[in-house]
């Protein structure tokens, strides 16, 4: 239902006007049919109305080129689609028909002529879709009407919906909403229902009198005409019209059926007959208010016909690649929020690949998987990607065709944007199936019918490649887009029904000669759309195949040309972002090592995080993607948490010592590190570097050997490095006073001190002299003897002594 505008007493004398206004929102392009508002409001009631009678011969001129007009104009929509068929036989020619319509133009001259002059209005033009005057029948077209008087056009009761209040950010006027056409297709012998809905958000009772059912024609066969129709630009023709009596209440909605007896539908089944038309439903209100909504209907062949095969692509990747920890932040800086919303985030990412691939399991869809997730359908079949998704476009103008080597091989290349010549050159030589958009490998020709999937690109030499079709695959997503580029967002059953068309009219463009079709569904798709491609897959015409199925066809015969990148793509990987992922992913490998417990896990994970940044979904999020690259360099932050602290000058007097280092790790692990001197001073030296393991959260001092030579104070740099010498901690200088030489001469000053006292002490001895004469030998023999026995003498009175003191 679209935008209405009102005005009371309408006389007979004022017709309305019929006037689209596109739009390019499903939502807000309803058709806008504008009534004069000048009127009489003494006016009588419609049904008892007289138009007044034309004041001069230029008034009755004037209508008689408007019914003119008007007869011409409907009877080219009406001749159409009989001459349309009957052009294969050749039995009708083209100068036949400015005489036919000049008779009819002349009936309708000579009718507005005496209308004028006996008060009545002009006719109005068959087939329009203009509001009746007096009677909802009174305007259809002729064949319409007569089908109707034999079979009339019937409703369901109406269903009244839940009370609600209107948002106040949605419409604020009353709308008409087509919800479901009973089928998605109109098989031969088959009634028409259409649904509708009708939403009063305003305070005042709505109530609809009658309704139109308006329609094209003729079928659709191209993607600017259904854009058109949607977008209100072309103009239906009146089908039938139906008396109705429906209320609504205020903030209220109604559900409300139309069936149509296919007796009514002057459609055909045949072979060149079938197809997509516009259908539209137009009710009016006692005010002469106007609500109308627009849809697709699309008649299927009656006789069977050869199906061609059609398949959707659906990619399987991961999905939280935006919300996963950096290398640092998993390693170092453990969140233990950041950590649970992450893993949170795996459980349900994993949930919804299980429901994606439940959603999608049907014949005709190709999975495309990273190979890191097991894919396991029922009934539909599963192709690599390359692993981890990479952007095998970006390692390509890098020249790293080696790196994707081992990723890329023998998988499905799904490009994100307009190939690059290296980019497919690439994919051929990694043996892999290349898929494209037809918007970026285009027929070299113009052709009138859309090519076979399955054809080739020139580069050097023919390449195989899969071409999807992007109006269909933009139209399952409900999106239909005109050659300009606008774009009209559908509803759902719009969306559905667009899609089946355009499958129809693909298949109607050459009947004789059927083409593969794919369907390239994003990356990012949701089970919404599998309903869409279920119903395209179920269409008489298609036949749901794999892709292996159209690869195993021959190439079409078509020329095909790759469509030139003027610039880079937005949000490609460059080279010099790769060389950063390379040098970041280094310095961190190089910091884990330290950690005896966890190094390897961590530098695992930051293997896979810099593979996961070459993944072709980071496009959408370029500067995201920079900071988990800047997330895998450890920072100043880590650095700091291994520091050597601050001490007083250091005294060191001896040539050969050991320099205590006192050194505080923050981590909450062990880690093993190198203590390393260095000095610009030639009077210190460190012979060799110490390894050491610092405990968690501790202070560790570690001694240091060094060379001392000379005196005078010299500035030490203490760096704290892993095995490789990369710094992995915080450098610090510290002050050492050299005095080497003081030991040296301390000793010198004690043992020359030393040497002279003996040196005095002999010379003293030696001036003095002998202390006593010598004896001769005689004397000192008689000395001897008399020491002798005065011993002797002195032991024999001890003894008796003894003896004389023992009791008898």
């Amino acid at each position: 239902m679209k935008n209405l505008r009102r005005s009371a007493n309408i006389s007979p004398s004022h017709r309305p006007s019929l006037h689209y206004e596109p739009t390019s929102d499903k939502q807000s392009r309803l058709s806008r049919r504008h009534w004069p508002s000048t009127q009489d409001p003494t006016a009588a009631p419609l049904g008892e109305q007289k138009a007044e009678r034309p004041a001069g011969i230029l008034l009755a001129l004037t209508k008689c080129l408007t019914a003119a007009v008007h007869a011409t104009s409907v009877f080219r929509s009406h001749w159409q689609p009989w001459r349309s068929r009957r052009s294969h036989t050749g039995c009708l020619h083209r100068r036949r028909i400015p005489i036919i319509q000049t008779v009819i133009a002349s009936l309708a001259i000579a009718l507005a002529v005496s209308g004028s002059f006996l008060g009545l209005d002009a006719p109005m033009a068959f087939g329009t879709a203009n509001a009746p005057t007096t009677h909802p029948l009174s305007a259809a077209p002729a064949s319409a009407t007569s089908l109707a008087q034999q079979r009339p056009a019937t409703t369901q009761p109406s269903t009244p919906a839940a009370p609600s209040r209107p948002n106040t950010d949605s419409a604020t006027e009353p709308s008409l909403h087509i919800t479901s056409l009973g089928s998605a297709t109109l098989a031969a012998h088959t009634d028409l229902s259409i649904t509708i809905e009708i939403t009063n958000p305003t305070q005042e009772t709505l109530h609809m009198s009658w309704m139109d059912i308006n329609a094209q024609s003729t079928t659709i066969i191209t993607n600017s005409q259904m854009y058109r129709w949607f977008n209100g630009s072309s103009y239906p023709v009146r089908l039938y019209s139906v008396n109705c009596d429906l209320t609504v209440n205020p903030y209220q909605s109604l559900h409300h059926t139309i069936v149509i007896p296919y007796q009514n539908l002057p459609w055909s089944h045949s072979e060149f007959g079938w197809g997509p038309r516009g259908i539209e439903v137009a009710a009016y209100t006692d005010d002469w208010d106007q609500f109308t909504d627009r849809s697709i209907v699309i008649t299927t062949p009656e006789n069977p016909v050869t199906p061609t095969l059609t398949t959707a692509t659906v990619p399987v990747i991961d999905t939280t690649l935006s919300t996963m920890p950096t290398a640092v932040q998993y390693a170092f800086n453990s969140d233990s929020r950041a950590e649970s919303t992450w893993n949170t985030d795996r459980d349900n990412a994993e949930k919804s690949r299980n429901n994606l691939v439940k959603s999608w399991d049907m014949a005709g869809v190709s999975f495309l998987a990273d190979p890191q997730f097991s894919v396991k359908p029922q009934y539909s079949q599963v192709y690599p990607l390359p692993t981890y998704d990479i952007d095998l476009m970006a390692l390509a103008d890098a020249g790293r065709i080696t790196q994707a080597e081992d990723f890329a091989r023998n998988a499905v290349y799904l490009p994100w944007d307009t190939p690059s010549d290296a980019a497919i050159r690439a994919a051929r030589d990694l043996h892999m199936t290349i898929l494209a958009s037809d918007q970026w490998v285009t027929p070299a020709d113009t052709l009138t019918y859309t090519p076979d999937a399955h054809g080739s690109v020139f580069l050097d030499k023919n390449i195989p490649v899969v071409v999807s079709n992007n109006a269909l695959s933009q139209a399952v997503l409900g999106n239909l887009s005109d050659p300009s580029g606008e774009t009209i967002k559908l509803d759902s059953l719009d969306t559905q029904q667009a899609a089946i068309a355009l499958s129809a009219m693909q298949y109607r463009q050459l009947p004789n000669k059927q083409r593969s079709v794919v369907i390239e569904l994003p990356r990012n798709v949701d089970t919404d759309t599998a309903k869409v491609v279920r119903e395209v897959l179920a269409s008489p015409w298609v036949k749901p195949a794999s892709l292996s199925d159209i690869t195993d066809r021959a190439p079409s015969p078509e020329h095909r040309d790759l469509r030139t990148r003027n610039e880079a793509n937005l949000g490609e990987l460059l080279a010099d972002q790769l060389q950063n992922i390379d040098h970041n992913l280094s310095m961190f490998q190089e910091f884990a090592a330290i950690f005896p417990g966890h190094g390897t896990q961590y530098m695992e994970y930051a293997q896979h995080q810099a593979r996961t940044l070459l993944a072709v979904s980071w496009r959408e999020h370029p500067n995201l993607r920079l900071h988990h690259s800047n997330g895998l360099l450890p920072s100043s932050r880590e650095l700091n948490k291994i520091e050597v602290t601050a001490s007083s000058t250091i005294n060191l007097i001896s040539e050969s010592s050991a320099l205590p280092i006192v050194i505080r790790n923050r981590f909450d692990e062990p880690v093993n590190v190198v203590v390393t001197l260095t000095s610009q001073d030639n009077r210190l030296r460190a012979p060799k570097p110490i390894s050491a393991t610092l405990a968690a959260n501790t202070t560790t001092s570690v001694s240091v050997p060094v060379n001392a030579h000379g005196s005078g104070n010299v500035s030490v740099r203490v760096e704290l490095t892993n095995t490789s010498g990369q710094v992995v901690g915080t450098p610090h200088t510290l002050t050492i006073r050299v005095r080497a030489d003081w030991e040296h001469v301390g000793t010198l000053v004690i043992t020359t001190v030393v040497g002279c006292i003996f040196i005095l002490g002999l010379i003293k001895s030696v001036r003095r002299g002998r202390r006593s004469q010598p004896i001769a030998p005689e004397e000192f023999v008689a000395a001897q003897s008399d020491r002798k026995r005065r011993l002797l003498s002195f032991r024999g009175r001890g003894a008796s002594t003894t003896h004389s003191r023992t009791p008898s």
